[in-house]
């Protein structure tokens, strides 16, 4: 009951020879199909018109990024005539948003074109079957039964005026009591009751509502009388079962069949739902074990945790210890360039002295002052060592304050700055608070 491969390409094939067909004597026509439908036309010698997608997309991708960004116009520029003939193909089920993909083509299609396309019945008894089957039916974007398709296009100011139906015959080898239990014959005999349930697909061609209301040319490839023999063999069938007493009891029987086999599904799934319980209690006992790892882990990341807690408290004590010895080292070099100075400014004056005594005897005796043009220029040269030397002690001391303000500017832009910054303004409030 399930289509074939083969019986899928081969209504693909049909669809798009009856599109081919539609083309009829239309003039300008605008392929929308594809390759297949393009190569069709070209060996038919049927002159047309196509879009080459861009942007390295597909033609469905392309197609849907003309209809919604508006851009159909830039991709058709300089249209002299609009097209008497638009081919879809199946766009109606791929695009993204069919609205806005008939609107826009609409605007290109002359005042009696129309659009030829094909769809998909979603309805079909093959997908029917595949749902009873616990199968999910293989779907499109936008999936229509002839109804909906109806809607649709009635909704968008369009409405169908020539349709085809690709159909195709089912089997129905219901003999088995399984088969009977999954799809029962009763369902299949109420969905052939629907004149579509054998149409695989549709090909049709629509027309705006305006160009003829009455446009309805709908082709059927059903035979003739086919549905009704098939009901009024039921309704006999039905008429003699309510006056037969044995049809009666074949039917208590086949009820008595499908109890035992609703029975027998039942037990089935009992038993799978004790396996699946079964499972949930093992996953269960799996995540307690993985919550007592976490409890240990959780433990072991504490006492961790502690540790490098202890740790840190014993480098913040090294730390305030190692700021304090800085701090008497920077009070004993500020010592060390105070007494320097002193020592520098006592030489100085000594000097200044010993200048004013020489000058003082120069004056009172040309004579010594000759004699102690040797001892001058020698105290000349101390003096000039001791400038020396006091320039290279000056030089130092500013050497060695720089480096220690820059030392201790460094210093407190660290952690440990920062945290010897926080200790002295502690021990500044508290000396305050004390005093208070």
């Amino acid at each position: 009951m399930v289509q074939s491969k083969n019986s899928q390409n081969d209504s693909i094939v049909e669809s798009v020879a009856q599109q081919i067909k539609m083309v009829g004597e239309s003039k300008n026509i605008l392929n929308l199909g594809g390759p297949l439908i393009s190569n069709i036309l070209n060996k038919n010698n049927i002159p047309f018109s196509d879009i080459k997608p861009k942007l390295n997309l597909k033609l469905g991708d392309y197609i849907n990024k003309l209809s919604n960004e508006k851009l159909w116009a830039d991709e058709l520029p300089n249209l002299k005539n609009k097209f008497d003939l638009i081919i879809l193909h199946d766009l109606l089920e791929q695009a993204k948003e069919p609205k806005l993909l008939l609107e826009n083509l609409s605007n290109f299609l002359s005042d009696t074109g129309s659009m030829v396309a094909t769809v998909k019945n979603f309805l079909c008894i093959n997908n029917i079957i595949k749902i009873f089957e616990g199968v999910t039916p293989q779907s499109n974007s936008n999936n229509y039964d002839l109804n909906s398709l109806n809607l649709f296009l009635s909704n968008e100011n369009f409405i169908i005026s020539e349709l085809d139906r690709n159909q195709e015959k089912i089997g129905y080898d219901l003999n088995s009591d399984y088969n009977e239990y999954i799809f029962p014959p009763v369902i299949l005999e109420l969905l052939k009751k629907d004149p579509e349930f054998e149409v695989v697909s549709y090909v049709f061609r629509i027309m705006k509502k305006s160009v003829d209301p009455q446009a309805k040319i709908w082709s059927s490839t059903f035979p003739k009388n086919y549905f009704l023999e098939h009901l009024k063999n039921k309704i006999d069938y039905y008429e003699t079962l309510e006056t037969s007493i044995k049809d009666k009891d074949e039917l208590i029987h086949g009820l008595q069949i499908s109890l035992e086999l609703t029975k027998s599904y039942v037990e089935n799934v009992i038993k799978e739902k004790e396996e699946v319980i079964g499972g949930l209690d093992q996953s269960v006992k799996e995540d307690a074990e993985m919550i007592a790892g976490l409890d240990q882990s959780m433990k072991e990341t504490k006492s961790y945790v502690e540790e490098v807690i202890k740790e840190k408290d014993a480098v913040i004590g090294g730390l305030e210890e190692s700021v304090e010895k800085d701090v008497d080292m920077i009070a004993g070099l500020e010592s060390s360039v105070e007494e320097t100075k002193s020592y520098v400014e006592e030489v100085i004056k000594e000097k200044d002295n010993v200048i004013g005594g020489l000058e003082k005897s120069v004056e009172e005796d040309a004579e010594m002052i000759a004699g102690l043009e040797s001892s001058v220029e020698e105290g000349a040269e101390m003096i000039a060592g001791l400038e020396s030397s006091l320039a290279e002690t000056k030089l130092y001391l500013e050497t060695a304050i720089k480096e220690k303000d820059e030392y201790i500017k460094e210093f407190r832009r660290t952690i440990f700055g920062k945290t010897f910054d926080f200790f002295i303004k502690r021990d500044k409030r508290r000396k305050k608070r004390m005093t208070k």
